[in-house]
C-alpha cells in the first residue's frame, strides 16, 4: 500500500543504479517482463532507480512506452524525490524487498550484486544470468542460461552477456 501497487498483484522487482550506461540491462528486462506480463495480467514491474536519464542512464519511461507499458498501471517506481536525496534507508529497503514476489536482476554482468543479496535476505528469490557472480550468490536458482544470451564485447576489452528476453 506504502508504495502503490495494486493489491493482490504479483510485484516484479528491480533494484539497479540506472547511471552511464547499460551493463544493468534494463530494456532487454523491461522487455522480459513485457512478455510475462502479457501471460499474467495481475503482474505488475517496481523499479526502484532513476526513471529518467541520469548521467547518462537508460530513459525507462521511454522504454516502458515503447512496450506499450503504462507507469501507474503496469510499471511502478520508488519515490523519486527520495531516491534522488539518498532517504531511503534500511527499513525503507527492506519494505520494498517484502513487496516483491521476485526480483529481476539480470544484468549483463555484476561483480557482486548486492540486490540479490538484499532480496535474499528478504526471503525473496532472484531471476538472474547464469554468468559472472550472479549465480553464485542466487540462492533461488532462477538463472538465464548463459548458452541463450547474447554475447557482446564491452570496453574493458572482455565479454559481458546481454539477456535474451525472448527466451
Amino acid at each position: 500500500k506504502r508504495l502503490n501497487v495494486p493489491a493482490g498483484a504479483f510485484v516484479v522487482g528491480m533494484v539497479a543504479a540506472n547511471l552511464k550506461g547499460d551493463r544493468k540491462a534494463y530494456p532487454q528486462q523491461i522487455r522480459a517482463f513485457a512478455e510475462f506480463r502479457r501471460n499474467h495480467k495481475d503482474a505488475v514491474l517496481l523499479i526502484h532507480s532513476y526513471k529518467e536519464h541520469h548521467m547518462g542512464g537508460v530513459d525507462l519511461l521511454a522504454v516502458c512506452e515503447s512496450l506499450g507499458l503504462e507507469v501507474g498501471k503496469d510499471v511502478f517506481f520508488s519515490d523519486q524525490y527520495a531516491y534522488n536525496a539518498g532517504q531511503i534507508g534500511p527499513e525503507e529497503l527492506a519494505v520494498l524487498y517484502n513487496t516483491f514476489d521476485v526480483l529481476l536482476a539480470c544484468t549483463q554482468a555484476e561483480g557482486f550484486g548486492v540486490p540479490i543479496v538484499e532480496a535474499a535476505l528478504c526471503g525473496v528469490p532472484a531471476v538472474v544470468g547464469d554468468w559472472s557472480s550472479m549465480s553464485e550468490i542466487n540462492f533461488a536458482h532462477l538463472a538465464h542460461p548463459e548458452d541463450e544470451a547474447i554475447r557482446i564485447w564491452n570496453k574493458f576489452d572482455t565479454w559481458w552477456w546481454l539477456p535474451n528476453p525472448s527466451v
